[in-house]
């Protein structure tokens, strides 16, 4: 099951809770009320001590690809 966060729209409280995805929404574990919406989280990604600046080579693109980005020239032909 997916740990989903919701926030209440009758007190404001956030709050996380394991539910299956065709799950009916929880009630809020502060006032009870069952007007809750689900929000987006952040999503946590392991950590390994080391950021790309220690290893270029190692980012999560491949290299000779060129820049992309918005202004295109993703170095596909």
């Amino acid at each position: 099951m997916p740990l989903y966060e919701y926030q209440c729209a009758a007190c404001g409280c956030r709050f996380e809770e394991l539910v299956s995805a065709q799950g009916q929404a929880p009630a809020c574990p502060a006032c009870q009320s069952a007007q809750v919406a689900r929000i987006l989280s952040a999503v946590n990604c392991p950590n390994t001590g080391k950021s790309i600046a220690d290893n270029p080579a190692s980012g999560p693109f491949p290299t000779g690809l060129g820049g992309g980005g918005c202004g295109g020239g993703g170095g596909f032909s």
